[in-house]
């Protein structure tokens, strides 16, 4: 019994010893400047509105990871699947909020412009106008910067001008 217990704890010390996995992942994550963080979103939201204007997911994998790059591969996806695709036109872009951490970094933008989806039985069809927020969290995966998340914002959430 007594041996057994002291193998036990040799056990517990030793685990105690291992790096962990954020010591073998690499250096920390770099500081994700606000100059940076504005960037990355427009160039995120610049690919998402190429994707769904072609129809296609392919300039996604660059800019987007983790969930938010399957949940937007889909939507992609099953809308070149229906035919259809989503244009915009004289679109003002505006990050209106800005926090960055170790890590990471959580932006929101807002959008401000012409849209319209065309698809079958709908070859021309009227545009009209919208404004929505946008909100991104980016985070350092695989030594670049990815958003991992994002969502529409609900009005009441909307960020003050």
């Amino acid at each position: 019994m007594i041996r057994a217990v002291l193998v036990a704890a040799t056990a517990l010390a030793l685990a105690g010893c291992t790096p962990g996995p954020a010591a073998v992942a690499g250096p920390p994550a770099p500081i994700l400047s606000r100059q940076d963080g504005e960037r990355l979103l427009l160039q995120a939201d610049a690919a998402l509105a190429t994707a769904y204007r072609d129809a296609r997911p392919d300039g996604l994998p660059p800019v987007f990871g983790g969930a938010a790059l399957g949940f937007e591969q889909r939507r992609v996806d099953e809308q070149g699947r229906r035919g259809e695709s989503r244009q915009e036109h004289d679109v003002k872009r505006r990050v209106v909020h800005w926090s960055a951490g170790p890590g990471g970094g959580e932006g929101v933008l807002e959008l401000r412009g012409q849209v319209r989806l065309v698809g079958p039985g709908r070859l021309d069809p009227p545009w009209t106008g919208f404004v929505r927020q946008w909100r991104a969290r980016l985070e350092w995966l695989a030594g670049d910067w990815k958003v991992v998340s994002e969502q529409d914002l609900s009005p009441a959430a909307w960020w003050p001008l």
